[in-house]
């Protein structure tokens, strides 16, 4: 009874939003181009086209939310169900119009939207829910998902003496120094490795001279700026090949907290299904200071939008400062292209669909003081791309069966 109450309620958020669409398109309408003095059939066209941009949201908000667990893997078929239900919920509010504004003779706008928007809303959508239910959405359907596979366990403890933070550089020359102490402070026991991109501004050498000073330290010069995410994937492989269980991403700049670095280890070892563990700015108790309030906004919307379209319950999902089983980084980063911040959202969803849990803790994170941030337009515009493309990717294909990915890794690993 409490799982039905819960699919209620999401179901209602759905429609609530379904419901929005409509009535501001169908007022929209019948206040312009299809006004009843304009058109005598206007209440009517109106309708149809503000019914079919709700059914749209409908359909993807009940198929990845309220019925996410029962979808279909032949989606086309499982889209004509939900449209001819949702067509048919919706005839009763056509139906409610026309005898109220055509048989009855009530024409004012308050009518319509009285018999329309309210008497027949609450009908169609207990209609509805109960064919979406009982009839699209049932489990026992043919072609319905299976359900999802059992999510993995580590074997390992976390242990800080087997972490790597890989910090990767490009013109840090004047945050590198303090960025490696406050690591040192936090995690004694854990190594830094500094991935420099050749930084004109010397930052190579100075990563240099700190590994010559402290055996913890190392450092993995590349050739040329090739992209965070390539940075990264280069620093855990050579962590990895030199024995590290936990691999921790984190900037150079000052932003990402050290302080909190034993707390994510904390979290890594409380529980083996936890393969990820996020420095989150946007779950209670963190925070951004020193952004301005367009940037803040572009990362609470796209962090919004990138849930929304992935199908993700993490909060932060852009974040870069975040610690990783080194066996989640082996299994889901293999064929991983992107190389800017889409990096992060990237290694989220991957990680997500490998079934590795994935926990949050909050931080505040500190704009930069020195130096100059890496963020662009470009790159802003390069991860909301991607995203939509997974997204819309993950929409129409057919999940792929539990355990498929696990498989598709082992049977990669037995050809090398």
């Amino acid at each position: 009874m409490r799982a039905l109450f819960g699919q209620l309620a999401r179901f209602g958020l759905v429609g609530l939003g379904g419901f929005i669409i409509d009535i501001a398109v169908f007022n929209l309408l019948i206040f312009t181009a299809l006004a009843a003095d304009r058109v005598h059939e206007g209440p009517i066209y109106a309708k149809i086209i503000s019914t079919a941009l709700a059914i749209l949201f409908n359909w993807i908000g009940n198929r990845y939310w309220t019925f996410g667990s029962t979808r279909r893997s032949q989606v086309l078929r499982e889209g004509i169900e939900f449209v001819a239900v949702s067509v048919a919920g919706s005839l009763i509010a056509l139906l409610c119009l026309w005898v109220s504004h055509y048989v009855l003779g009530f024409t004012s706008q308050l009518a319509d939207n009285i018999s329309s928007n309210v008497i027949g809303l609450a009908l169609g959508t207990a209609f509805r829910f109960v064919f979406y239910r009982w009839w699209v959405f049932h489990p026992d359907r043919s072609g319905a998902i299976a359900a999802p596979a059992p999510a993995k366990v580590s074997t390992h403890d976390a242990r800080e003496d087997a972490t790597v933070v890989v910090i990767p550089t490009y013109n840090e020359a004047e945050n590198l120094e303090s960025a490696v102490r406050a690591v040192r402070t936090a995690l004694p026991a854990a190594r830094v490795l500094v991935v420099d991109d050749a930084s004109p501004d010397g930052t190579g050498a100075i990563a240099d001279r700190l590994a010559a000073s402290d055996p913890q330290v190392s450092v993995l010069h590349r050739t040329r700026k090739d992209g965070l995410g390539r940075a990264y994937l280069d620093g855990f492989a050579t962590a990895v090949a030199d024995g590290a269980e936990v691999l921790v991403e984190m900037d150079a700049d000052g932003s990402h907290p050290a302080a909190v670095l034993p707390t994510m280890l904390d979290r890594l070892r409380a529980d083996r299904a936890t393969g990820l563990v996020i420095g989150s700015r946007w779950v209670p108790g963190g925070g951004a200071v020193g952004w301005p309030w367009h940037r803040r906004a572009i990362s609470i919307l796209g962090n919004a939008y990138a849930r929304f379209m992935l199908g993700l319950d993490v909060r932060d999902v852009t974040a870069g400062f975040r610690a990783y089983r080194a066996e989640v980084v082996e299994e889901v980063g293999r064929d991983v292209a992107s190389r800017g911040y889409a990096f992060q959202v990237d290694m989220t969803r991957r990680t997500s669909d490998a079934r590795w849990g994935i926990a949050e803790v909050p931080i505040t994170f500190v704009d930069r003081v020195a130096g100059q941030s890496k963020m662009s337009t470009g790159i802003v515009l390069e991860a909301m791309r991607l995203v939509t493309v997974w997204g819309l990717r993950r929409f129409f294909s057919p999940p792929a069966p539990p355990g498929a990915r696990t498989r598709s890794s082992e049977a990669s690993r037995s050809r090398r």
